[in-house]
């Protein structure tokens, strides 16, 4: 499937329950949202990637927390959920390598939905870790 925004091979679109755009390529992410349009990104258990070889597809990685953090308002947020404690520790080392944000691991948010992601972890005795990264307002030069 290609999304039929961008033409992104792979992708899927859509408009959740509340009626909230969900863009799955970075191509949608760029055109559709202006910069410092976000209150709040949420990313709950995107695919870890676990060989090594296929790591630079992660969503945390510089080029995506950079897109991010330019699309979020000052002061925005980036909550993440993973159930793979090495991607978990991967997504912490990213996070402390940016200036531009600030954060870490919290409890779980009463209102986060389970998701069947979460659900299948839970089952297999995987721990779950939250994390939450807010946007450092930069100096004014």
């Amino acid at each position: 499937m290609q999304c039929p925004h961008c033409g992104a091979p792979s992708v899927k679109d859509g408009t959740d329950k509340n009626g909230f755009q969900r863009f799955r390529c970075n191509g949608c992410r760029r055109k559709f949202t202006e910069p410092h349009a976000l209150a709040g990104v949420r990313s709950f258990f995107p695919d870890p990637w676990p060989k090594a070889r296929h790591h630079k597809r992660r969503l945390v990685q510089p080029n995506v927390m950079d897109l991010i953090s330019s699309r979020l308002a000052p002061g925005g947020y980036w909550h993440l959920a993973t159930d793979w404690a090495e991607y978990a520790e991967a997504m912490q080392a990213h996070f402390a390598a940016d200036a531009r944000w600030t954060g870490g691991i919290i409890d779980r948010p009463a209102g986060r939905p389970v998701t069947h992601y979460e659900r299948r972890a839970l089952r297999d005795g995987r721990t779950i870790t939250d994390l939450l990264y807010v946007t450092v307002p930069s100096p004014r030069a």
